[in-house]
């Protein structure tokens, strides 16, 4: 008989736990809902924030933009009043103004090398040594090569490959191989 009590008990404590777990399932949604429009709100404040800077920033496009405009329009007239200015400028400038001074110092140990050995092509690691003695050929050859693929843009030098072997010939443009005609031909001019 008294096993119903027991039953009740059981019953009991069933709901409890039910009741229980309901309120924690519940104050756990409701954590993450405040959680969420916590993170909402943080994200339209961001949002705003990006948005506002995002219309000043246009605003200053917009200014640069007619301020190229204007400054393209001036440049347009401009070239065709100094056309002349800017080609007697351009036909007075020295090609060793493009040059570096190591790059000058190379085309004029190549200038002499070749003066000593006219129409024959130099080693490039004899020339190396030249401008760099005492270090590795190994160490300074990119930095050689920049030299080289600067000055035969300009057209003073010409390179070839043969094998392994890179060469280079002085042209008629390199100025310090005119240089030293230039100066026996004005020397000889004042003789006369």
């Amino acid at each position: 008989m008294v096993w119903w009590l027991f039953r009740n008990k059981i019953k009991e404590d069933k709901w409890e736990k039910l009741h229980h777990s309901l309120t924690l399932s519940f104050s756990n949604i409701k954590s993450e809902i405040q959680h969420l429009t916590k993170s909402l709100s943080h994200s339209h404040k961001k949002h705003h924030y990006h948005h506002t800077h995002l219309n000043e920033h246009e605003q200053k496009i917009r200014v640069l933009s007619k301020r190229l405009e204007q400054l393209e329009s001036l440049l347009k007239i401009q070239p065709q009043q100094t056309t002349g200015i800017v080609v007697t400028e351009s036909s007075q400038t020295n090609p060793l103004d493009f040059l570096t001074d190591t790059q000058r110092i190379f085309c004029q140990k190549l200038a002499l090398l070749q003066k000593e050995t006219p129409g024959k092509w130099i080693p490039l690691k004899y020339l190396a040594q030249e401008l760099y003695p005492g270090k590795d050929y190994q160490q300074i050859r990119s930095t050689i090569s920049q030299f080289v693929s600067t000055i035969e843009d300009l057209g003073f030098v010409k390179r070839i490959r043969k094998g392994r072997q890179a060469y280079v010939l002085s042209t008629d443009k390199n100025p310090f191989l005119n240089l030293k005609k230039k100066q026996e031909q004005i020397i000889e001019a004042e003789t006369k």
